[in-house]
């Protein structure tokens, strides 16, 4: 049926390309196989980052309990499929979300901290970064201080060992403060439930306090007793205190 076609080397009469194409382009080039992994997982934290920064006003305002799947895939701009490519479902992503907000508020911490080495100085400065934290980022807070004791078992224990730690920073401060060797055994738990609580109150109100505001009644109810209040206006004439 016709002739055979002598227009290409018979190593080329089958092939996709004609026999002047020597490489492909670099743009259909495979990408090496490491660079692969390592992009993928970038964009895969990129896009877990984007959709727990999303989610979190969907769980502040909403509560946990009365947040569905449904509103996170919206709020998130995610399909259903990349959802459970990123979490396990809502209280994975709940847990994300608790966890990211802790650990930027801590690393704010930290670096506020860097150079204080005073332990009085530290947790004047430390309870004063809280905050203007929370007070930055309200909704963060909500889900933090409020939605984590009503997500399940593993948030509430995740909130309780927050506490705990607050707690033993605080007891800290009887090595190194006179005022606070008197104070009964349990202060320190009873001073950080009930700061906790008041900071609680202050998101449930939507309140609006000035940062220093806030700042003056929280370091009066925790602060004061462990420093005493000489002690207690010295650090509230500490440069870094002024910016409050």
């Amino acid at each position: 049926m016709g002739g055979t076609c002598t227009c290409l080397p018979r190593r080329h009469r089958y092939g996709l390309y004609p026999y002047f194409v020597g490489a492909l382009p670099d743009h259909f080039k495979s990408t090496p196989l490491g660079r692969e992994q390592v992009s993928r997982e970038v964009l895969t934290e990129h896009q877990r980052e984007a959709v727990l920064v999303r989610v979190t006003a969907v769980f502040a305002k909403r509560g946990y309990q009365a947040t569905t799947v449904d509103d996170l895939l919206a709020a998130g701009k995610v399909g259903v499929g990349n959802f459970y490519a990123l979490f396990a479902g809502k209280e994975d992503c709940f847990l994300a979300a608790y966890d990211r907000i802790v650990d930027r508020a801590r690393e704010h911490v930290s670096l506020v901290l860097a150079a204080c080495e005073e332990w009085t100085e530290r947790f004047y400065l430390g309870l004063r970064t809280v905050i203007e934290v929370m007070l930055a980022e309200p909704l963060e807070a909500r889900l933090a201080l409020l939605e984590a004791q009503s997500a399940g078992p593993v948030a509430l224990a995740r909130y309780n060992g927050l506490m705990d730690a607050a707690i033993e920073w605080l007891r800290g401060g009887r090595e190194h403060c006179p005022p606070a060797k008197g104070l009964p055994g349990g202060f320190e738990q009873a001073a950080i439930s009930g700061l906790a609580f008041y900071l609680q109150q202050c998101l449930l109100d939507s309140r609006r306090d000035e940062p220093g505001e806030l700042f003056a009644e929280a370091a009066g109810l925790v602060l004061e007793p462990i420093v005493g209040a000489p002690q207690l206006r010295r650090l509230r004439e500490l440069p870094a205190a002024q910016a409050l």
